[in-house]
């Protein structure tokens, strides 16, 4: 009796073992699976950054190399107000949508999606019909061609925001796949306009004509990442009463990105606008061809990002690309744009460009470093770094012209490595 007792107790205990060695097994296969799907998606939307912000840097070139210097600095007027409308509408829709969202079950989180649509579509019309008035004052009040911009920059924001919309939304739903191959269409077919629109005749070479290869290619994007999101939205059951719940929601967790969005903006393209300000268009277009070259390295960055060490890695990898910037300006222009910026004095905007590129890539470790200690100083804040650059820059520029705003650029990254170091510092020696 007792040998069958203890046989027994020793097939319910090989049982329970085989029973939690399979638990645990299946454990470590779904933990497996779980860590191989989250670097995939991951993968995923570092090719969407890196598509994204690399075809933009090879379009600028090109449009560059093309279009006059009044021409140009123009369109890249228009181009930074497209960036200033997509930040915020990234604070007030995407981001609520992808926050409030995630807290609801499928079936309501496919309802907000559709309520998100509708509101990105509104904002986008009504800034549209915004931009259309401002055009016509512009035109009769000012100057045709500057109401010519303003009315292609309205007509081509309901697009450009319509794509970014959908392309951050299937971030969201965790669809960062359909999201990259979104970007690819999107861009190649921008790529594709811009050659065109480089290869023709210079009547053609105008803001408006380079504003219409944006608003042609995001609205093919819309239409293909509209395709994308359809089986995550659903339209059903949402009366007034929903729409009005679920767009104060988002306005009311967006308004507080809002502001340091557009703080962001004001710090790294406010100076593109004080130069032609003060300057004109023309020395705005000199000042951004010259200085593009030093923006190679961006792309790349966006593969690093979120990567831990190896964003060092490729911070190290761009050292030499920065100091061959620096150090041979005038090779690098003629490789680039031929004799079109053979004009004295020019490549000292590419050398002062470059490091303050360089100073800007040293930022970026140090800044991680500070969010991860939770350090403080004023310079770090979110309304000085504007408020210096600006002030900065627009001395700068009214005592040295053009390259007083790159100039101002390596004061204000210096001041802000000085500033990160210095409370990295302080919160060690306390410690």
């Amino acid at each position: 009796m007792a040998l069958k007792f203890l046989a027994g107790l020793a097939a319910v205990a090989t049982g329970a073992q085989a029973g939690a060695t399979a638990h645990r097994l299946a454990a470590r296969a779904g933990s497996l699976a779980r860590s191989f799907a989250q670097p995939e998606a991951e993968s995923w939307a570092r090719a969407d950054r890196f598509v994204v912000a690399a075809s933009v840097f090879v379009m600028l070139l090109l449009l560059a190399r093309s279009l006059p210097g009044d021409v140009f600095g123009a369109f890249m007027l228009a181009y930074t107000a497209l960036f200033l409308f997509m930040n915020l509408q990234k604070a007030l829709v995407a981001e609520p949508h992808r926050a409030l969202g995630a807290r609801l079950p499928e079936s309501e989180r496919r309802r907000h999606t559709g309520s998100m649509a509708v509101m990105q579509g509104v904002g986008g019309l009504a800034l549209c019909a915004l931009l259309c008035v401002a055009g016509g004052v512009a035109a009769a009040f000012y100057s045709p061609r500057a109401g010519d911009v303003l009315v292609a920059l309205a007509i081509s924001a309901v697009p450009w925001l319509s794509q970014d919309f959908l392309r951050r939304a299937l971030h969201a739903r965790g669809r960062s796949r359909d999201a990259a191959i979104n970007s690819v269409v999107t861009q190649g077919l921008q790529l594709f306009g811009t050659v065109v629109l480089c290869a023709t005749a210079a009547d053609w070479a105008t803001p408006v004509s380079a504003l219409s290869v944006l608003a042609l290619s995001a609205m093919v994007g819309a239409i293909v990442g509209i395709w994308q999101l359809q089986p995550l939205v659903d339209f059903s059951r949402t009366g007034e009463a929903h729409y009005r719940r679920a767009w104060s929601d988002a306005l009311h967790h967006g308004r507080e990105l809002a502001a340091p969005n557009g703080l962001g903006w004001l710090t790294a393209q406010g100076p593109s606008w004080i130069v032609a300000l003060l300057l004109g268009v023309e020395a705005l277009g000199i000042y951004r061809a010259v200085a593009h070259p030093a923006h190679a390295g961006d792309p790349f960055l966006e593969l690093g990002r979120g990567a831990g060490r190896w964003m060092t890695v490729l911070l190290y990898a761009l050292a030499p690309f920065i100091a061959v910037l620096v150090v041979f300006p005038v090779p690098a222009l003629e490789a680039v744009y031929g004799d079109k910026f053979a004009i004295a004095g020019v490549a000292s905007i590419l050398v002062l460009a470059a490091a303050a590129q360089g100073l800007g890539y040293a930022r970026i470790p140090l800044a991680d470093g500070v969010k991860a200690l939770r350090a403080e100083h004023p310079l770090l804040g979110s309304v000085l770094p504007p408020a210096l650059t600006l002030i900065l820059v627009t001395l700068l520029v009214s005592f040295f012209g053009v390259m007083g705003a790159p100039l101002a650029m390596v004061v204000v990254n210096l001041a802000f490595l000085a500033a990160a170091w210095s409370a990295q510092q302080k919160v060690l020696s306390e410690r």
